[in-house]
Protein backbone atom coordinates (compact mmCIF):
# COMPACT_ATOMS: atom_id res chain seq x y z
CA UNK A 1 0.00 0.00 0.00
CA UNK A 2 1.58 3.64 -0.83
CA UNK A 3 1.99 6.19 1.32
CA UNK A 4 -0.88 8.07 2.79
CA UNK A 5 -1.67 10.82 4.86
CA UNK A 6 -4.48 10.28 7.09
CA UNK A 7 -6.30 12.30 9.74
CA UNK A 8 -7.13 9.45 12.05
CA UNK A 9 -6.57 5.32 11.93
CA UNK A 10 -8.23 2.89 14.13
CA UNK A 11 -6.55 -0.35 14.80
CA UNK A 12 -9.55 -3.12 14.55
CA UNK A 13 -12.81 -3.58 13.57
CA UNK A 14 -14.10 -4.96 16.67
CA UNK A 15 -17.43 -3.57 18.48
CA UNK A 16 -15.05 -0.32 20.25
CA UNK A 17 -13.11 0.43 16.75
CA UNK A 18 -16.52 0.61 14.99
CA UNK A 19 -18.03 2.48 18.07
CA UNK A 20 -14.83 4.82 18.32
CA UNK A 21 -15.32 5.39 14.45
CA UNK A 22 -18.88 6.01 14.61
CA UNK A 23 -18.58 8.54 17.06
CA UNK A 24 -15.56 10.50 16.06
CA UNK A 25 -17.13 10.73 12.76
CA UNK A 26 -20.49 11.98 14.12
CA UNK A 27 -18.40 15.20 15.37
CA UNK A 28 -15.94 15.24 12.34
CA UNK A 29 -17.85 13.34 9.41
CA UNK A 30 -15.31 15.04 7.19
CA UNK A 31 -12.39 13.29 8.93
CA UNK A 32 -10.24 10.95 6.82
CA UNK A 33 -10.90 8.39 9.35
CA UNK A 34 -9.55 4.37 8.26
CA UNK A 35 -10.31 1.20 9.96
CA UNK A 36 -7.47 -1.63 9.68
CA UNK A 37 -8.99 -4.58 10.39
CA UNK A 38 -6.94 -8.38 10.36
CA UNK A 39 -9.62 -10.33 10.03
CA UNK A 40 -11.47 -10.30 6.53
CA UNK A 41 -14.82 -9.48 8.68
CA UNK A 42 -15.99 -7.26 11.73
CA UNK A 43 -16.27 -7.71 15.04
CA UNK A 44 -13.30 -8.79 16.77
CA UNK A 45 -13.32 -11.21 19.27
CA UNK A 46 -17.01 -11.24 18.55
CA UNK A 47 -16.28 -11.59 15.15
CA UNK A 48 -17.91 -14.62 12.87
CA UNK A 49 -14.28 -16.12 12.54
CA UNK A 50 -13.57 -16.42 16.09
CA UNK A 51 -14.07 -19.67 18.03
CA UNK A 52 -17.52 -20.02 19.56
CA UNK A 53 -16.40 -19.75 23.19
CA UNK A 54 -18.64 -17.23 24.47
CA UNK A 55 -22.03 -18.90 26.34
CA UNK A 56 -24.16 -15.99 26.34
CA UNK A 57 -24.63 -15.36 22.13
CA UNK A 58 -23.07 -16.73 19.30
CA UNK A 59 -20.57 -14.53 17.45
CA UNK A 60 -22.58 -14.90 13.91
CA UNK A 61 -25.12 -12.75 15.47
CA UNK A 62 -22.63 -10.06 16.41
CA UNK A 63 -21.13 -10.19 13.43
CA UNK A 64 -24.58 -9.90 11.55
CA UNK A 65 -25.69 -7.16 13.79
CA UNK A 66 -22.01 -4.79 13.04
CA UNK A 67 -22.45 -5.69 9.23
CA UNK A 68 -25.56 -4.34 8.85
CA UNK A 69 -24.36 -1.25 11.09
CA UNK A 70 -21.47 -0.68 8.84
CA UNK A 71 -23.49 -0.54 6.26
CA UNK A 72 -25.96 2.02 7.41
CA UNK A 73 -23.69 4.69 9.40
CA UNK A 74 -22.62 6.84 6.32
CA UNK A 75 -20.33 10.36 6.72
CA UNK A 76 -19.49 12.40 3.92
CA UNK A 77 -20.78 9.75 1.28
CA UNK A 78 -18.69 6.99 2.77
CA UNK A 79 -20.59 4.17 5.24
CA UNK A 80 -18.24 3.19 7.86
CA UNK A 81 -17.66 -0.23 5.69
CA UNK A 82 -16.13 1.84 2.81
CA UNK A 83 -13.23 2.97 5.41
CA UNK A 84 -12.29 -0.57 6.81
CA UNK A 85 -9.02 -1.91 5.06
CA UNK A 86 -9.28 -5.71 5.99
CA UNK A 87 -6.57 -7.63 6.05
CA UNK A 88 -4.21 -5.84 7.17
CA UNK A 89 -1.90 -6.37 9.83
CA UNK A 90 -0.46 -2.98 11.98
CA UNK A 91 3.54 -4.24 12.16
CA UNK A 92 4.54 -0.84 13.99
CA UNK A 93 3.24 2.90 14.90
CA UNK A 94 5.97 5.18 15.75
CA UNK A 95 6.12 9.09 15.81
CA UNK A 96 8.60 10.60 12.92
CA UNK A 97 8.88 14.86 12.58
CA UNK A 98 5.64 15.17 14.02
CA UNK A 99 3.89 12.78 12.57
CA UNK A 100 2.14 9.37 13.63
CA UNK A 101 3.49 6.55 11.34
CA UNK A 102 1.83 3.20 10.68
CA UNK A 103 3.73 0.28 8.80
CA UNK A 104 0.89 -2.41 7.79
CA UNK A 105 1.34 -5.75 5.97
CA UNK A 106 -1.84 -6.93 3.93
CA UNK A 107 -1.54 -10.17 5.21
CA UNK A 108 -4.31 -12.21 2.51
CA UNK A 109 -1.37 -11.74 -0.37
CA UNK A 110 1.62 -11.66 1.36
Amino acid sequence: MPDEILDLICIGAGISGIAFAKFYLDIHPECQLTILEQDSCVGGVWSSNAPSFYGCIEAKHVTTYLEDYIDKHIYNGSPLRGRIRFGRNVKTVQKLEGYWVASTQNIHSE
